[in-house]
């Protein structure tokens, strides 16, 4: 009769057959997520089982090993019970990372299915050491790819990174070069080149075109070069506060305009005070800055003239033209330097070629 019935009634009878015995409370159909657990239900019993044969040994007569409690400062030896709890955790990874029956994506499994998935969890248990080693290997293998290719990524980004850099200081001092040998307009295109292509030397690359612009003003007729370096410097020193390189070199390029107004008898641009006040800021940022100051032909003529400012740097600077220098030398040096006594070849000299620096001993 039961089977009569069943024919009779079409998928859609039998749905609305159902909930009619839903909403009468006489029928409860098992939700999903109790499926899901009757699942790893099997799982477990099915591994723990493949676990259980897995600790018999031929060797040993299939004897088992006990398990029990250790003995004071001895590890506790689980025995069977460990290879158990192995295939236990083999089934249920075995399931969670293969998925074989697509539980983890809501489908559904017969009879056939629940056998198939028994056995699959007793094999797993079986080989529960194996294949967990197996599946850790597997794992590790990815992460290692993953890491290898980061790094392969990483390797090539500081390969770039490298060359653009070196790019970059190349170009700064093919620009520095430029500006060594006087050529100040092609040193200023140059800087403003390395500008567009490197912005991140900026800063560097604005410096280079501050220097330019100065020994434009100071060795021409116009004054116009002199205040543009003097704003640009100014933009600088707000954008980059307490740079020591941007404080000095606008207290030299203001000293520069001071120096240019007196010159042509008109009032001073900048007053005495604030000169000297530019020069503290230099020295305090970079004691530096002390030596550099004392030593620079720019600044002689107001070191001699205002013993305020003198004493920043330790006092007046040593008369004009007593400057050694020897063609190829870095530094400058005074004429009691021991150093300027060294060889021959050394010339006294008013100004030393830019890119040359005061020497460290000659400062008391």
């Amino acid at each position: 009769m039961g089977n009569l019935l069943a024919q009779a009634l079409t998928e859609d009878t039998a749905n609305k057959l159902l909930e009619q015995l839903k909403e009468a409370g006489l029928a409860s159909p098992r939700p999903e997520s109790l499926e899901v657990w009757s699942y790893f239900f099997v799982l477990i019993i099915a591994g723990a089982f493949g676990g259980f044969v897995g600790e018999l040994d031929a060797e040993t007569h299939y004897r088992l090993h006990p398990w029990g409690r250790p003995a004071e400062g001895k590890p506790i030896e689980l025995g069977w019970l460990g290879g158990v709890l192995i295939g236990i955790a083999a089934a249920i990874g075995i399931m969670l990372v293969g998925d074989t029956f697509g539980v983890l994506r809501g489908k559904t499994a017969d009879g056939f299915h629940w056998m198939r998935l028994a056995a699959l969890g007793i094999i797993a248990g079986f080989t529960g050491r194996s294949l967990l080693s197996g599946l850790a290997q597997k794992v590790t293998d990815i992460a290692k790819k993953q890491v290898d290719k980061q790094a392969q990524v990483l390797k090539t980004e500081i390969k770039e990174e490298g060359e653009k850099i070196l790019a970059a200081i190349e170009a700064l001092n093919e620009a520095d070069r430029l500006l060594e040998k006087g050529d100040c307009h092609r040193a200023m295109i140059a800087y403003e080149s390395v500008e567009q292509k490197f912005p991140e030397q900026r800063l560097r690359a604005q410096k280079g075109v501050a220097n330019c612009l100065a020994y434009l003003g100071k060795s021409g007729a116009s004054d116009q070069p002199l205040h543009d370096a003097d704003k640009l410097l100014e933009r600088l020193d707000a954008e980059f506060p307490n740079n020591p390189d941007i404080a000095y070199n606008w207290m030299w390029v203001r000293v520069l305009i001071h120096e240019r107004d007196l010159q042509r008898q008109r009032p001073p641009t900048y007053t005495v005070e604030q000169l000297r006040s530019a020069l503290k800021r230099a020295i305090d940022l970079d004691p530096e800055s002390k030596r550099w100051a004392k030593f620079q032909t720019d600044l002689r003529p107001l070191l001699v003239r205002e013993p305020t400012i003198a004493e920043l740097v330790g006092g007046p600077p040593a008369p004009a033209a007593a400057y050694k220098w020897r063609t190829g030398e870095g530094f400058y040096h005074l004429p009691t330097c021991p150093l300027a006594q060294q060889g021959e070849g050394w010339t006294n000299v008013a100004e030393p070629p830019l890119g040359t620096a005061p020497c460290r001993n000659c400062l008391p």
